[in-house]
């Protein structure tokens, strides 16, 4: 008897965490749901986040993200382990759920992740720089460097990232584009290359 009675004064936690601070002193009466302190799970932890429906094909189970935190300048990666299989009506956004091992204890559960993923992998993909692209009606633009002139091409472009724009058609490898000095160029003037930097397809 004495011994059921003392097995009622152990709580037992539900899983392994860390315990945070405490809410009631040592030898104080407490009553059934009374909180005397919060559990953590910090290995692993969940990150949720939500992208936009566009590319919702391009993330999925297994998949692989990268994240970072305040604080911690390293950046981190994460396996994607669910994904809401309904577009959110209001937001029209997919929430998708990762994991992340932080068996260094690299981040706390309930900090901010600023989360990145690929979309697209293409190899040999042409890119310009994003201030080389002229916009005009009907389509874009860009200059090139021939023969000591500025000639202006039309140019299909697809995969656009926060400094590069991907080329379909209008120039081939090994163009010199032209990047700098765009608004007081023009068809035919001469001009003068002052740095030329290669960039690798």
């Amino acid at each position: 008897m004495l011994k059921a009675q003392l097995m009622k004064t152990r709580i037992k936690a539900p899983f392994s965490g860390t315990v945070g601070l405490r809410q009631v002193s040592e030898g104080a009466y407490v009553t059934p749901g009374q909180r005397i302190a919060t559990l953590t799970r910090t290995q692993p932890v969940k990150i949720e986040f939500s992208i936009p429906e566009r590319f919702a094909q391009s993330v999925r189970k297994g998949s692989r993200i990268q994240f970072t935190v305040e604080g911690n300048s390293k950046t981190l990666e994460a396996t994607v382990y669910a994904v809401e299989p309904r577009i959110d009506p209001l937001t029209r956004a997919l929430t998708v759920r990762a994991l992340y091992p932080n068996k260094n204890n690299e981040m706390n559960p309930g900090s901010f992740a600023r989360v990145s993923f690929s979309l697209n992998h293409m190899d040999n993909a042409l890119t310009v720089p994003a201030q080389a692209i002229v916009p005009e009606l009907g389509g874009n633009k860009v200059f090139l460097y021939r023969s000591g002139k500025v000639q202006s091409v039309q140019v299909s472009v697809g995969i656009r990232t926060s400094d590069a724009v991907q080329i379909i058609e209008g120039i081939a490898e090994g163009d010199t584009v032209i990047t700098t000095g765009i608004l007081q160029i023009r068809d035919g003037m001469p001009v003068t290359i002052d740095q030329l930097t290669t960039t690798k397809p």
